[in-house]
């Protein structure tokens, strides 16, 4: 009757062990009971966004996305653009072993009108060139200036233009060269820009009395004001000057100072003083910039990530290094990614796992779980903060018949051994 007795209590101490066994980590599963997409707009047309990507059952675990996308539109140029480029015959001068200033000047705006012109349908560029008259008598007139190329869309034909200009006279008749370019706009109401290209202080005006006079630099001075008053945008680049503080024969102004009168806020939108050695970036970089439509950088956005007690406890937080910003480490229950720049057309992404623990706390089992208590987004120094969430819970299914089976095999045996040798013991008695 003892050892009856002893059986029994052997085979339920089995049954137990096994239930105790197919209770274990290895067989929790994780359900997804809510699965929303959260989404929050950043500026007009730009968002956040945050949703579960990836359910793991194996390694129990889940991996949601968080994504920024600046989706503001790309502004394209568009309207008028005359070229305004000194040839005088200084240009030839070789500024080193590679070329002349010319072939810099010339070579600079070709990548520049390329970039411009690029699958851009809303552009029209043309170019005049200016100098003085090889005619000595009409120096101080409109013929110290050339139509180059009209107004056109064809980079081709525009650069091809460019590229077979030659130098016409000795001295620089800007004023000859706006009053030119002005007459090539059209009188749609659009963006107008002028860009000046010269290599050296004008030193000739209409109905002028001396080379680098008060009324030459009166009389180009104006021309200048009168084109931005009349709402074309003005860029200039004046390069070549070796000496600023020399002052020419006859004047007791020096370079510097002629140059400061003619080309300040009032007469001009931008103005580049250059050596020569920055003639490629002041016209394919700068000059670029300044006539490009300005493209809606998002700047300093904050993103916090508000995780359950439940998930902190119970769950290891992993993620992946972000494309752009800076993730820091989980602190106060939270994951902060912090984005300083995201241009035109980016899309900054951040993916994190939350993995079961293996000796999590049973107290969470079917219960419901906010994976999130709040998602903080902060952009111009406004916070958005929302509480959509997944919601989770970790289960304990019952067991099935062949599971049970299988985790009870080894103490089936071992039982089965045990009473053999209990009934083996009896018949020996």
């Amino acid at each position: 009757m003892k050892n009856k007795f002893f059986i029994i209590a052997y085979f339920l101490v089995a049954l137990i062990f096994s239930n105790s066994i197919f209770a274990a980590y290895d067989t929790t599963l994780i359900e997804i009971k809510e699965n929303p997409t959260l989404q929050m707009q950043i500026d007009d047309n730009s968002y956040f966004s945050k949703e579960l990507i990836n359910k793991d059952e194996e390694n129990k675990s889940l991996t949601f996305r968080l994504q920024v996308q600046n989706n503001e539109p790309i502004q394209e140029l568009s309207g008028e653009i005359m070229f305004v480029i000194d040839m005088s015959n200084s240009m030839e001068d070789w500024i080193d072993e590679n070329g002349t200033r010319k072939e810099a000047v010339l070579n600079s705006a070709n990548t520049l009108i390329n970039s411009l012109l690029e699958n851009n349908n809303n552009l029209k560029i043309g170019v005049v060139s200016f100098a003085t008259s090889p005619d000595f008598y009409q120096e101080g007139t409109i013929a110290d200036a050339n139509v180059v190329c009209t107004l056109d869309n064809n980079a081709q034909n525009i650069t091809n233009a460019i590229s077979n200009m030659q130098s016409t006279g000795p001295r620089t008749d800007l004023q000859a060269g706006v009053v030119l370019a002005k007459q090539q706009f059209s009188q749609e109401n659009n963006n107008k820009y002028m860009i000046i290209l010269s290599d050296g202080a004008p030193n000739v005006a209409f109905d002028f009395d001396s080379y680098y006079s008060d009324k030459v630099i009166e009389n180009t001075k104006n021309e200048l004001i009168d084109t931005k008053e009349k709402n074309i945008t003005t860029i200039a680049m004046l390069t070549g000057i070796s000496d600023g503080d020399y002052s020419p024969v006859g004047q007791g102004k020096t370079f510097n100072e002629i140059i400061n009168e003619i080309f300040n806020n009032d007469t001009v939108n931008s103005f580049y003083y250059i050596q020569d050695t920055d003639i490629e970036k002041t016209i394919t970089q700068d000059i670029l910039t300044d006539i490009k439509p300005i493209e809606k950088t998002l700047n300093n956005i904050k993103i916090v990530d508000n995780f359950s007690q439940e998930i902190i406890d119970n769950f290891n937080i992993t993620y992946l290094p972000t494309n752009i910003g800076t993730v820091s480490d989980i602190a106060n229950n939270s994951l902060t990614w912090n984005i300083e720049e995201l241009k035109v057309g980016e899309a900054a992404t951040l993916e994190y796992t939350l993995t079961l623990k293996e000796d999590y706390n049973t107290d969470i089992l079917d219960k419901l779980i906010n994976v999130n208590n709040s998602t903080n987004v902060t952009y111009l120094d406004y916070e958005q903060s929302s509480d959509i969430t997944t919601k989770i819970m970790v289960a304990d299914p019952p067991a099935t018949s062949d599971i049970n089976f299988i985790a009870i095999l080894p103490i089936l045996i071992i039982s089965s051994i045990a009473i053999m040798f209990m009934i083996k013991r009896k018949s020996n008695i």
